[in-house]
């Protein structure tokens, strides 16, 4: 028997995981556990077309904001998107992953709605991440791996202590 989540339960479901999305934003630890579950649990994935893709833009949006690096979203879509992270990466799922077919679709289901909550303000952040120079691959590369990891920490730094 197939089981499908509506878009009005996934929109529940997010709402539902707010608090905890909340905590994981306090805790850095917490959040980055989050993103390397995350990564476990999508590299098992084959490719769900255009949806995967938004993934580590959403996880560096939350993770600058986290830093206070980029503070010009709405609360309300960082807790969107850590809410549809935190159940995506979570054990409990309406749909068993075992489910061979179907056992990912609630994931999915949820994603799709987190991003249709949350397009506009993605597109925000990868326009000011890209004008900012915050895109890993626009630093120099004359710079060592270590080097480039220094410059981008000093450059988040900086702008941090701008936005407090």
């Amino acid at each position: 028997m197939e089981r499908q989540i509506s878009k009005h339960n996934a929109e529940k479901i997010l709402k539902e995981c707010y608090l905890k999305a909340e905590e994981t934003l306090k805790d850095e630890y917490k959040l980055e556990s989050l993103f390397q579950g995350l990564e476990k649990k999508f590299g098992s994935l084959p490719v769900a077309g255009n949806v995967v893709r938004y993934i580590p833009l959403m996880a560096s949006m939350v993770d600058l904001y986290a830093k206070k690096v980029y503070t010009e979203a709405p609360v309300g879509t960082i807790l969107s998107i850590v809410s549809a992270l935190v159940y995506i990466a979570s054990p409990k799922e309406l749909v068993p992953h075992f489910i061979p077919g179907i056992g990912k679709i609630d994931d999915v289901t949820v994603l799709v709605a987190c991003l249709a909550l949350v397009a506009s303000d993605l597109d925000e952040y990868s326009k000011w991440r890209e004008a900012n120079g915050y895109l890993i691959d626009d630093l120099p590369e004359e710079l060592t791996e270590s080097e480039r990891a220094e410059f981008f920490k000093r450059m988040m730094s900086a702008a941090k202590s701008q936005n407090e």
